[in-house]
């Protein structure tokens, strides 16, 4: 562990069992998906129908900023699988033993701080006032518990944020994803059933960060290595 680890988690776990309540809300808001997920899908949606009067145009950057928060999380998930493995802090600290399978991948990066940073970035985009609140979001609700229960090491959290603000800022830049935003808005204005049957779907994933997939991966996995 290094020494900026090591220095901010000592300070996160000085305030540990101090209070039974405190302790118990963290451990609910980190698995909490309608806080996480669910409120900044809430606010991709409030976003998509606000007037505006260039409201295509919108449109097409939130769709970029989707793409780029999946784009983000595969990258993040790709890179946990190649570098080096690195057990999570309550692994380390005998809290808990390794569950094994898909579920305990290497903590470094964070793939919560990965999307929730990515969505954050491409709101800013769009809409900044609810960018800052999503940014707020992303480091007191979903990455701040996360740290404060040895899920992630410090560096964990802030490498999948640099993944997830990168990559967020370069979709919208790349002319390609405008030209896929720019046809998902024209789908949906020729077949908004299609498409908002999708949405939902998509989104749905998106704000359990695919967690009902994990789950089958993961049961997937384990009958595999048996």
């Amino acid at each position: 562990m290094n020494q900026f680890d090591r220095t901010v988690l000592q300070w996160l776990t000085s305030f540990a069992n101090v209070s039974p309540a405190v302790d118990g809300f963290w451990a609910f808001l980190v698995n909490w998906e309608v806080a996480k997920g669910g409120l900044v899908v809430a606010l991709y949606w409030w976003v998509w129908f606000h007037p505006d009067r260039n409201r295509p145009q919108q449109r097409m950057r939130l769709v970029v900023a989707l793409a780029a928060a999946m784009f983000a999380l595969a990258l993040a998930s790709t890179a946990a699988l190649i570098l080096p493995y690195r057990p999570r802090p309550r692994v380390l600290a005998g809290l808990e033993p390794p569950s094994g399978g898909w579920a305990e991948w290497s903590a470094f990066p964070s793939d919560h701080a990965t999307l929730f940073f990515a969505l954050a970035t491409g709101l800013w985009t769009v809409l900044p006032s609810l960018g800052m609140i999503a940014l707020v979001h992303a480091v007191f609700v979903v990455c701040w518990p996360r740290a404060y229960l040895g899920l992630h090491y410090p560096t964990d959290l802030l490498g999948g944020a640099l993944i997830g603000v990168l990559v967020g800022v370069g979709a919208q830049r790349s002319r390609r994803l405008q030209h896929l935003g720019a046809k998902v808005v024209k789908w949906e204005a020729m077949r908004p059933a299609e498409f908002y049957a999708f949405a939902f779907v998509a989104t749905y994933l998106l704000a359990t960060l695919f967690a009902d997939l994990r789950r089958a991966g993961n049961a997937l996995a384990l009958w595999w290595l048996r």
